[in-house]
């Protein structure tokens, strides 16, 4: 019986410059002898048996060596021509190994650092680290959307002090309506604060949590549930939910409030765009 087909590829072994492919009469012979600074691929897949340029990454090392890159922990494959990714390391990744973020930290600690919610076992051991795509408070993850990244063409202003610097136009937590931002570009992205850090409206008895907004015309507005859009700033109106809606097209230059009763209304992204691009609501 045959060892193999005929013209398979495969190595001598693994970490190994030689390469066979099986003959006609089913025995595996020599193939050929990969240049200097290549190895064959022992991998299975449509490059098994050929010689393959040794990662830049892993020159210089052993089989199966961890590294990093940035804060991702990596491996080389077993003859150096590949590399897969360990995992990712939320606190840092140093010398081969992940960060264990807990040295120094009592037993049980929760904490973040950075956008990494942190956990510590009884031996002050890292038990878990997750990266928060929506902000870390206190060793826990927020809920809510991912907080905006940079896009080309999108204007984002940023209100929640868990994505990053707050800019400036943003709500003056004192009380409701506070400083009034303006949105004239369209795209845009306003970034809305978990509902549990403004504080409640006055004049709604503290039952509404708001955002005061002033928009150009010719602009869209789409706020997700739970949070609303307000069109009347004025008392009592705004703080009837019959006048809420969750989208709304300006065709001139118009205040309104974005709001919510819910105190447990998560984080998230107020979309502004440009009527001409998009219509009208649906």
């Amino acid at each position: 019986m045959p060892c193999c087909d005929p013209l398979t590829l495969a190595c001598a072994a693994r970490g190994q410059k030689v390469t066979t492919i099986c003959g006609f009469d089913g025995e595996w012979e020599v193939n050929t002898v990969c240049l200097e600074g290549q190895y064959c691929d022992s991998s299975h897949g449509e490059n098994a048996g050929r010689c393959r340029d040794v990662v830049v990454d892993c020159r210089g090392r052993a089989p199966a060596a961890r590294y990093c890159m940035g804060n991702v922990l990596m491996e080389c494959g077993p003859d150096l021509v590949t590399t897969s990714v360990v995992q990712e390391c939320p606190a840092g990744c140093s010398d081969g190994a992940c960060v264990n973020a807990c040295v120094d930290k009592e037993p049980g600690t929760q904490f973040c650092t950075a956008d990494v919610a942190v956990s510590c076992d009884a031996s002050s051991e890292q038990a878990s680290a997750v990266v928060c795509l929506a902000g870390c408070v206190d060793g826990q993850c927020l809920d809510g959307e991912p907080c905006p990244e940079e896009q080309p063409g999108v204007t984002i202003q940023n209100c929640s002090p868990y994505c990053g610097e707050v800019q400036a136009n943003c709500l003056d937590h004192s009380d409701c309506p506070g400083q009034m931002m303006t949105l004239s570009d369209a795209p845009a992205l306003l970034r809305l604060p978990p509902a549990s850090f403004l504080q409640g409206c006055s004049g709604c008895g503290g039952q509404v949590r708001a955002l005061h907004v002033r928009v150009s015309g010719g602009h869209r507005v789409a706020v997700p549930e739970p949070w609303y859009i307000a069109l009347f700033t004025g008392e009592p109106a705004r703080c009837d939910e019959g006048n809420w809606v969750n989208c709304h097209t300006f065709t001139e230059l118009r205040e309104f409030m974005v709001v919510t009763k819910n105190e447990s209304a998560p984080q998230v992204n107020v979309e502004i765009d440009a009527m001409a691009e998009v219509g009208g609501c649906p």
